[in-house]
Formats: structure tokens, C-alpha cells, sequence
């Protein structure tokens, strides 16, 4: 979901099978209500490095 963030993005993943055939903007509708469903305080405990994909797990495991 997270990786999603451009039409362009989601027709790659549709093309290759990764996301469901559905128009771009029902996707967006769905991600939205998925989004307000998911409590983002856990989110904040995570290094944001990670979240933008600087850091991988092995890496951050070695660091703390």
C-alpha cells in the first residue's frame, strides 16, 4: 500500500499481478478507508529511515 503512491506505480503493479483490477481511483477510495482504519502510533516507533527505505532490517538489527 505504502509502495502505491502514483497511478503510475499502481498500473506496474496490476500489469505484473500485485494489485487487483480496479480502476485507479477505486484503489485510491479503498487505500484511503484502510489508512483511517490503521492506528499510526505504532508507525511513529519505527525509524523513519526504514519507513523510507534507507535502511533495510538486517542493517537496523546490527545497528541497535
Amino acid at each position: 500500500m505504502w509502495l502505491i503512491g502514483r497511478e503510475s506505480d499502481f498500473n506496474v503493479g496490476r500489469e505484473v499481478g500485485l494489485v487487483p483490477q480496479m480502476p485507479w481511483t477505486q484503489w485510491r477510495a479503498y487505500i484511503q478507508d484502510v489508512q483511517r482504519a490503521i492506528d499510526a502510533e505504532p508507525l511513529n516507533q519505527i525509524n523513519h529511515r526504514y519507513l523510507y527505505g534507507e535502511l533495510r532490517l538486517p542493517r537496523l538489527n546490527w545497528i541497535y
